[in-house]
């Protein structure tokens, strides 16, 4: 690993590194790390390609992770946001739907469901993490 240079972006502080590494069927790669900090929560954007063309890609991912923005419902255009919840006793997609405002229309259960990996008639364990809209 090379240098980790630290800075400010947005309103995140980071920490931004490049690393050389190799991993079965992946032989010499080169990743653009950066961990982008705000109070308690840390995103982690990692890209990663073959050590030979990293050259060609370093613009872009630069490019990328200068894009990276604190999220504004005004310039996202209300687009839906994924948010984490832990299931609990009695959940249902269904209850889970009804609680974002069906935001993502009249199937929002089965859709809730698919993006959790689940068909609509399955469910997480009680205390597990799912995945949401708002």
């Amino acid at each position: 690993m090379g240098q980790i240079d630290t800075g400010s972006q947005d309103r995140f502080g980071y920490a931004h590194a490049f690393v050389t590494t190799a991993a079965p069927h992946v032989s010499d790669a080169m990743v653009d790390a950066t961990v982008f900090l705000d109070g308690p929560r840390a995103y982690l954007m990692l890209m990663w390609c073959n050590a030979k063309d990293f050259a060609g890609n370093q613009k872009d991912f630069s490019d990328i992770a200068y894009s990276f923005r604190a999220y504004s419902a005004k310039q996202g255009g209300g687009v839906p946001r994924i948010h984490l919840v832990t299931w609990a006793a009695g959940d249902t997609w269904q209850k889970l739907a009804a609680r974002t405002h069906q935001v993502l229309g009249r199937f929002t259960a089965n859709k809730l469901a698919a993006l959790n990996g689940m068909g609509p008639g399955e469910s997480p364990p009680v205390g597990e993490v799912a995945k949401t809209v708002r």
